[in-house]
């Protein structure tokens, strides 16, 4: 179902024993969830003063959810992390979902565990949790929770059934829990968000006999739009971005690859590319953002290539770019689609939800451009930075509101729930 939008729960008015004490777990890979996560706390804030907000993250997620200056829980480092499967089970631009399974399945497991007894010793009054499926698919087998649960998606179903004979039945395993959700749902006070447009969910069944992903999530889901941390149509205008951030007024290049070290490949493909655009622009400029965990020192690539670490509001930077290569992400790809700046981006090999899910979504968008890293050289990569730099885009409006409504959503469960 789709989101409107209306006056919450007056929290400001309710004594400050009333004040709900709410457990967000940052869940998934990389830096896209914390940063949309970030984006709704900002705003669940906004409509309930005095929030206790508590967080549970590791690895880059936490790197982001600390520099933004969340509470994280006390037994925070005891949460295992996920990039570090990822990264175990990448191989150059790939990440077969199988492979990342195998090795993520004892830090599932971990969550779990650590989960109940966080809440078994404290008392809750809503937990929230991004693409942590280790937790929320459990649930519908176990005693429901004192408290409800708000279970954040950005895809739903996997498209390539039957691949591979374990993936299939993970894939399976993964469609039947997700298509039961409304069991759940209904027998506890609890709601799923899906960050997203309705469009950007498939109209293929979640298997055979299954019911149709989109018509699912529009019965049992509550679609918020895409959710940013900041107001796209402020950052529209590239001049204005690069004197904010104290850019020259030569061509800029930002390559950008998420929080895991998984986008080492891609980094330096930019800069094996990156002599022979200057060639042509001799005066254009790259910056490689190489996220929290990606050792700069350890890239090969020209000296005249600028590196960063972590950039804590890299879509300030992204605005200002005349060009921006990226992997598949779904964050931001939809970023630089709000943005309306031009960008290449390349999914990861044996990544479904980069290949099919995201893809889709930009295909349909006519957003960006999609490379594949299999068939492109430095050569293809520099030719098509230059086809492509400065380029006027077009890109549609797309629903950039998702933070308020889940907030608003969030906020009428807690109201209830109380």
């Amino acid at each position: 179902m789709r989101v409107a939008l209306r006056r919450g729960p007056e929290w400001s008015n309710m004594p400050t024993t009333t004040i709900p004490k709410v457990l967000f777990i940052s869940g998934s890979l990389g830096l896209g969830h914390a940063i949309r996560d970030l984006a709704i706390a900002d705003e669940l804030h906004r409509v309930v003063p005095g929030l206790g907000l508590t967080w549970l993250a590791a690895g880059a997620a936490r790197t982001a959810i600390e520099d933004a200056g969340g509470t994280l829980h006390s037994r925070a480092d005891e949460f295992a992390g996920l990039d570090e499967a990822a990264e175990a089970a990448a191989s150059g631009h790939s990440l077969r979902l199988d492979h990342y399974g195998a090795r993520a399945e004892d830090a599932w497991n971990q969550h779990h565990t650590f989960f109940r007894e966080i809440m078994a010793t404290e008392p809750w009054d809503m937990v929230i949790g991004d693409e942590t499926y280790e937790i929320w698919f459990p649930l519908h087998d176990e005693p429901p929770l004192s408290c409800p649960f708000v279970m954040i998606y950005d895809f739903v179903g996997l498209w390539r059934i039957g691949w591979r004979e374990r993936l299939s039945r993970d894939r399976t395993s993964f469609s039947y829990r997700q298509v039961t959700d409304h069991r759940l749902l209904k027998r506890t006070k609890s709601r799923v968000l899906f960050v997203g447009e309705p469009e950007d969910i498939s109209t293929e069944r979640f298997g055979p006999a299954l019911p149709r992903m989109r018509r699912y999530a529009a019965r049992h889901y509550a679609i918020v739009g895409n959710v940013f941390r900041f107001d796209s149509r402020l950052y529209r205008d590239p001049r204005a971005a690069k004197q904010r951030l104290g850019y020259g007024e030569e061509p800029l290049v930002i390559v950008t690859v998420g929080g895991t070290s998984v986008g080492k490949a891609l980094m330096e493909l930019a800069g094996a590319a990156y002599p022979l655009v200057v060639q042509e622009c001799p005066n254009l400029r790259m910056i490689l953002v190489c996220g929290p965990r990606l050792a700069p020192e350890g890239l090969e690539i020209p000296e005249s290539v600028t590196t960063m670490r972590y950039v804590p509001r890299l879509y300030e930077h992204l605005a200002a770019a005349d060009l921006v290569i990226t992997q598949g992400g779904g964050t931001t790809t939809a970023e630089l689609t709000a943005l309306r700046r031009p960008f290449l981006y390349f999914p990861l090999e044996g990544h479904d939800e980069q290949r099919d899910q995201v893809a889709a979504r930009q295909r349909r968008l006519g957003a960006g451009v999609e490379l594949e890293f299999g068939s492109t050289g430095p050569r293809e990569l520099a030719r098509a930075v230059l086809d492509h730099l400065s380029e006027d885009v077009t890109y549609p409006d797309i629903d950039c509101d998702g933070a308020r409504k889940a907030a608003a959503v969030i906020a009428e469960l807690l109201a209830e729930a109380r």
